[in-house]
């Protein structure tokens, strides 16, 4: 995906708390990044959206549920929360409500590792999680 480079000035508050931010996330480009999805998610998508790939702009990800089980899945034409059932991935049509978090380290971590087994290079940056309903979803950048 081809990268847009931003020049803006910024107000004395708001320089201290995009350093603040950048303290907790890591870099300016993550920051910006989740103001926009958050401006994004407040602004174009309604308050519930139905799947995944209409809140996230990825394919697949990783999905971790309330019980602390976290899968790896494409949810394309998936609507509601991916479930996991004896005959496939499949939805339960139900309403989303998202709210941008910080990714957590052990679904990273978990990510990471499912690029190792497929003998890809693990991603050490990019990441964005949401609070979906009772799951978390985390995306990143360089996965579809």
């Amino acid at each position: 995906m081809p990268k847009t480079q931003l020049n803006i000035r910024i107000s004395g508050p708001g320089r201290d708390k995009l350093h603040a931010l950048v303290r907790l996330y890591g870099s300016q480009t993550i920051v910006i990044e989740m103001a926009i999805d958050r401006l994004y998610q407040q602004e174009v998508i309604m308050d519930t959206i139905d799947d995944l790939q209409v809140l996230t702009g990825h394919e697949s990800g990783a999905i971790q549920y309330s019980d602390g089980t976290t899968i790896i899945t494409n949810w394309v034409g998936i609507t509601g929360i991916p479930r996991q059932f004896a005959l496939g991935t499949v939805g339960l049509g139900e309403k989303l409500t998202a709210k941008l978090i910080a990714p957590p380290e052990d679904i990273i971590e978990a990510m990471k590792q499912h690029d190792i087994d497929d003998d890809c290079d693990p991603l050490e940056d990019g990441y964005q999680a949401w609070e979906v309903n009772d799951v978390i979803v985390v995306t990143n950048d360089g996965w579809t």
